[in-house]
């Protein structure tokens, strides 16, 4: 019996495949059970469903790429507008100079707008707030990001074109 369970794991994962055809994934918790002898007569075996939690974890490290990524950029161009103003290589040139100050305020803003998703991605997780769900059409909701992008699109001499099969 000791043979048997010497190499039992305590801990473990594997799928199941549920009464209605659906793949779980089920981490196990396993504690051997021993009579007065200390001989081995059983397992306690717990199972959580922790498919979710797979899938949230997944979710997870994608969005901190996504967000690790999204952060460098606008850090980068701050970084360099603020570095030329300070240089003093613009001092002569106020126009650009200008241009490098709204270049960082853009930026700073776009930083605190992510900043604020993450705190609300987090709040959302703690539940501390929760979602009120409802359904949009994508058309309509592409169309509108299409709206809200085209006067910066145009003023940096880029045309955005769409078309929406019917």
């Amino acid at each position: 019996e000791d043979a048997l369970f010497n190499n039992f794991p305590s801990y473990y994962q594997n799928p199941i495949i549920t009464r209605a055809g659906e793949e779980r994934m089920i981490a196990w918790n396993n504690t051997p059970l021993r009579n007065t002898n200390n001989v081995i007569i059983g397992t306690i075996s717990i199972g959580e469903d922790i498919t979710d939690k797979l899938k949230v974890d997944k979710i997870k490290r994608e969005f901190i790429s996504i967000v690790s990524h999204e952060l460098r950029t606008p850090l980068s161009s701050i970084r360099g507008a603020l570095g030329l103003l300070a240089s003093g290589v613009l001092a002569k040139n106020p126009d650009t100079a200008k241009q490098m100050l709204n270049i960082a305020v853009a930026d700073t803003e776009r930083l605190v707008r992510l900043v604020n998703d993450i705190l609300d991605l987090e709040r959302l997780e703690s539940s501390r707030i929760t979602l009120n769900c409802y359904w949009y059409d994508v058309v309509d909701l592409c169309e509108q990001a299409l709206k809200t992008m085209q006067t910066l699109a145009a003023d940096n001499q880029i045309q955005i074109v769409s078309h929406v099969p019917s």
